[in-house]
């Protein structure tokens, strides 16, 4: 299965990524329990 565009998947992201086909994206940002969108975080923003 290829992931669609644009949509927010919501569960287990190891579960919900292994019924995507392989190469399939490019890249996946995960925020929480990160929070890079914090200052104090990764400091990325």
């Amino acid at each position: 299965m290829t992931p669609e565009e644009n949509k927010i998947y919501e569960g287990d992201c190891i579960e919900i990524m292994k019924q995507w086909d392989d190469n399939s994206i490019d890249h996946c940002i995960a925020d929480p329990p990160y929070n890079m969108s914090k200052k104090k975080g990764l400091g990325i923003l």
